[in-house]
């Protein structure tokens, strides 16, 4: 009896160890305060190796070439959420903002801020369903504009492909789920088919974690052999996932006088003077002033307006942990 209990308890501990996962929006969905290193790999030799139940894929010595981070927050501690009704996240990566709406659903991408240019999705990117796991999949269509009368369409064919372990450089993740997407682009210009093509990526999700473990893109059309273009894997930085602390307008700017007819004198203690900058734009996007050159402490910088046009203006402040940004009016 002892004998056939604990041979009972050793499979249930095994199963519990080794179970098919399950990704919801509670355990995968991004939160304000979530920042991510991405880790681009050398793809040299890289497969995206076995699908099916149980599967182990090896990236754990893997040279890393570069880095990047991400960070989320709220919408409205962004500068640019009022262009983009329903959004109750972003995301940042130092310079371009993507506006993401999330439910128990899906998480889904409707638009974006880079340079000067907002970008608004006609049919808005579903990135995953909820809940999602092993042998399930949906289709998802999307829209976004290139330039002029021109768009690009992207129909997603997301496959769940395989569960099982995934080494990374970081460690070994168990119950990790790979989600197969391959992906037709048709570039149209006034409404006609232009050109088309396409790729493929394979992610794997882990419970818990709010963004991919590791992305690898294929090639399925260079050389007529399918083949790794770009290999990551992401690390946690943030509070939300267990690391770091990250929080949105954590730095304090104020803007006086406010309105402005004059000289603006912009107020703000920086943690750091490395990879530290300021810029001041209109709400079209359009940066009217730009300088890196802040010190660590307390810095007062004077802004002349009498070359802008009366009108709001946001005032960002970019640094490694983020950005934060304050809104004046500048009158005539």
């Amino acid at each position: 009896m002892k004998r056939t209990l604990l041979s009972a308890c050793i499979a249930m501990t095994s199963f519990a160890a080794f179970a098919q996962p399950t990704l919801t929006a509670t355990s995968n969905t991004p939160l304000a305060g979530d920042k991510f290193v991405a880790h681009y790999l050398d793809t040299a030799g890289i497969s995206w190796g076995a699908s099916g139940a149980s599967a182990t894929w090896n990236f754990g010595t893997v040279t890393v070439n570069s880095t990047d981070t991400t960070t989320f927050m709220a919408c409205a501690a962004t500068p640019y959420c009022d262009s983009f009704a329903g959004a109750n996240l972003a995301s940042y990566d130092g310079t371009d903002y993507t506006y993401v709406i999330t439910s128990a659903a899906a998480i889904t991408a409707i638009g974006g801020h880079s340079d000067t240019n907002f970008i608004h999705f006609p049919d808005p990117k579903v990135f995953m369903k909820f809940p999602f796991t092993y042998t399930n999949s949906f289709v998802d269509t999307s829209i976004a504009p290139l330039f002029g009368t021109a768009q690009i369409m992207f129909v997603d064919s997301n496959t769940a492909d395989a569960w099982g372990t995934l080494i990374l450089p970081d460690g070994t993740h168990n119950n990790v789920l790979r989600v197969h997407t391959k992906t037709i682009q048709t570039i149209t210009i006034s409404g006609m088919p232009f050109s088309s093509g396409m790729t493929e990526s394979y992610a794997w999700y882990a419970p818990g974690f709010h963004t991919p473990l590791a992305i690898l893109s294929v090639d399925t059309v260079g050389t007529g052999t399918p083949y790794v273009n770009e290999a990551k894997y992401y690390t946690s930085a943030s509070a939300t996932t267990g690391v770091g602390t990250v929080k949105a307008n954590q730095l304090s700017i104020t803007v006086a006088p406010n309105p402005v007819t004059d000289d603006a004198r912009i107020s703000f203690d920086a943690e750091q003077s490395a990879n530290v900058a300021l810029t001041v734009a209109d709400m079209t996007g359009k940066i009217v002033f730009r300088t890196t050159n802040v010190n660590a402490g307390a810095n007062n910088i004077t802004f002349n307006t009498n070359s802008i046009p009366a009108g709001m203006y946001i005032v960002q402040l970019h640094t490694n942990n983020g950005s934060s940004y304050v809104k004046f009016a500048v009158t005539k």
